[in-house]
């Protein structure tokens, strides 16, 4: 059962009280899209994951709190700037490419970026916005392989971050690089089982040009 109820929150940045959505508890049934989504009822809370200062246009999962070691006037300098006034301040995409702009430029965390123009990309699908979609996907496959060249790691286990990129350029409609990435991961040493599976099925998709939304389930036969 998923309970969500609207709490009026303080901005670090601006000190204004907005009503945002909070999550007080949530459960999922069924399996996991290939790039993480959640199932049901879980994939369906994505609006209280992040949220928006409906004065200032601040975004964080914690409104209450700047990022950390930023000043609360550099960060209201950023909100005005060219880099982030002119984002459209509308729908739940445009809140997680938001916040991804500010992981990107005042907290230099490309990891958490990427995530948050993947789960922009998926507001986009539940839109049925197939051109933005794309667009956040492949957003998403620059700041990945930004973290992937500090020497970062999106995904724990072996081969994940592989199997991320594949899936984001698969749906993208980018087959090419979609399948140098997917060789890629399968030729890892230690590649977890269950990804491997996974990164086999995903090349199969993509010989077929397929950019559908597909489960773990499909991949991974019991």
């Amino acid at each position: 059962m998923t309970i969500i109820w609207d709490e009026d929150i303080t901005c670090a940045v601006c000190g204004a009280t907005s009503k945002v959505p909070t999550l007080a508890s949530t459960n999922s049934f069924g399996s996991s899209d290939l790039d993480t989504r959640p199932p049901p009822m879980q994939r369906d809370t994505m609006h209280t994951w992040v949220t928006s200062c409906q004065v200032c246009g601040y975004v964080s999962p914690d409104l209450t709190t700047l990022p950390e070691g930023i000043a609360k006037e550099t960060v209201a300098d950023f909100l005005r700037s060219d880099a982030f006034a002119p984002l459209s301040q509308e729908g739940q995409a445009s809140v997680f490419a938001r916040y991804a702009v500010i992981l990107d430029k005042l907290e230099h965390d490309n990891v958490q970026a990427g995530w948050n123009s993947m789960r922009s990309a998926w507001c986009h699908d539940d839109r049925g916005d197939d051109n933005l979609a794309c667009i956040s996907r492949m957003q998403a496959v620059q700041f990945f392989n930004a973290a992937q060249a500090e020497g970062k790691k999106c995904m724990d286990d072996v081969g994940g971050d592989a199997l991320l990129c594949t899936d984001l350029l698969r749906r993208a409609g980018q087959f090419e690089q979609a399948l140098v990435e997917c060789d890629k991961g399968l030729a890892l040493d230690g590649v977890v089982p269950i990804i491997k599976s996974i990164l086999e099925y995903e090349k199969g998709l993509i010989g077929a040009r397929d950019t559908k939304c597909h489960k773990v389930e499909e991949a991974v036969k019991e």
